[in-house]
Parts: structure tokens; C-alpha cells; sequence
């Protein structure tokens, strides 16, 4: 997709810079600066993250989350388990 050139008036030059090079040069000036903004630009489009990029990321991100969280509280309770066994086997050799 192609941006539309924007017209000389949307792009202002000094009007000292327009008279001393007259209107058929500064437009061509400006035509060429556009050029170089449009090259530039579909350069690197394909590196800018769109809404739908950053809602699939979030989304993958939740996910991991809830999964890792998961695992914590899965380790949490089989510690807590091991610290049970252990404590109820030290207190058996007491009595």
C-alpha cells in the first residue's frame, strides 16, 4: 500500500529557500524528500507492531503466565509436603 504524495502545501519550505530556487525546483525538492520519507517508511513497516500484533502477544504472555503459575503452586504444594514428611519424621524419632 502506497501513501499518496502529500501536496506542496502541506510541506512548506522557507520562502527565502522557494524564491531563490523557484516553484519548479522546490517542488521537485519536496517531491524528492517525499520519495526518500515513503522509501524509508516501507523499509521498516514491516518492524512496527500493529494492535493485533500486541493483543496476539498479550495474549501468548497470559498464557505462559497462567501456566507457570500453575507449576508454582503445584511445587508449592508438594514442598510443603517434603517439609510435612520431614518434620513428621523427626518428631517420630523423638518419642
Amino acid at each position: 500500500m502506497r501513501a499518496v504524495a502529500a501536496p506542496i502545501s502541506n510541506f512548506q519550505l522557507p520562502k527565502l529557500l522557494r524564491e531563490s530556487l523557484g516553484e519548479e525546483k522546490a517542488e521537485s525538492v519536496v517531491t524528492n524528500i517525499e520519495q526518500k520519507v515513503q522509501e524509508e517508511f516501507d523499509l521498516k513497516k514491516d518492524d512496527l507492531a500493529t494492535k493485533k500484533d500486541i493483543a496476539d502477544l498479550s495474549d501468548k504472555l497470559t498464557e505462559k503466565m497462567n501456566s507457570q503459575f500453575k507449576w508454582l503452586i503445584a511445587l508449592f504444594i508438594s514442598q510443603m509436603g517434603f517439609v510435612f514428611g520431614i518434620v513428621y519424621f523427626i518428631l517420630s524419632f523423638k518419642k
